[in-house]
């Protein structure tokens, strides 16, 4: 492809004298290349601009948290005895996310997902018969699935009545505070 080129000339001395007494003016040649871009300047121009382009867009979506990883919380409930429902809550960053109802003992997992470095917590919302009691239940999420939020489930029924099987085999005393 051939490049552009544009020639002007500009004056650059005026000498009176010349053939029959005319002003002779020398000219210096001014070249210009390349006025319009092509050739190898054309895509220099454009890569760098698709460069900047794909720049401005990775920045855009790094700051909004796309490539970030997002992990679940969950754990295990144990003792939870039949027909009864603990409620278990999830906060992300002191915020509520979701609630999950347990009905069984076993493993559970919210839906919800939270992000590398938020911290979460999970409260839990029983009946009034029933005491739960959570192991690790807040934290920062790191770089892996958090699955050691447990729940123990105590019934008040039974823990008033070990108490006082405790009582009387402590001899009918009550016990020393």
């Amino acid at each position: 492809m051939e490049k552009s080129r544009v020639e002007t000339y500009r004056p650059v001395q005026s000498i009176e004298g010349g053939v029959d007494g005319e002003v002779e003016t020398a000219y210096q040649l001014n070249s210009y290349k390349n006025v319009y871009m092509t050739g190898s300047w054309l895509w220099l121009w454009i890569t760098i601009t698709l460069l900047m382009i794909v720049l401005f867009i990775f920045l855009i979506l790094w700051a909004t948290g796309v490539f970030q990883q997002f992990y679940t919380v969950g754990g295990t409930v144990s003792y939870l005895p039949a027909n009864k429902d603990i409620v278990a809550t999830l906060f992300e960053n002191g915020i509520e996310q979701e609630s999950l109802t347990i009905i069984v003992n076993g493993s559970y997992n919210f839906n919800h997902k939270i992000r590398s470095g938020h911290t979460y917590q999970v409260n839990v919302l029983s009946d009034d018969d029933l005491t739960a009691i959570i192991s690790n239940s807040s934290g920062t999420v790191g770089n892996e699935i958090v699955e050691n939020v447990n729940i123990q489930v105590v019934d008040l029924e039974t823990l008033s009545a070990l108490r006082k099987d405790q009582i009387l085999l402590e001899g009918g005393r009550q016990p020393q505070r």
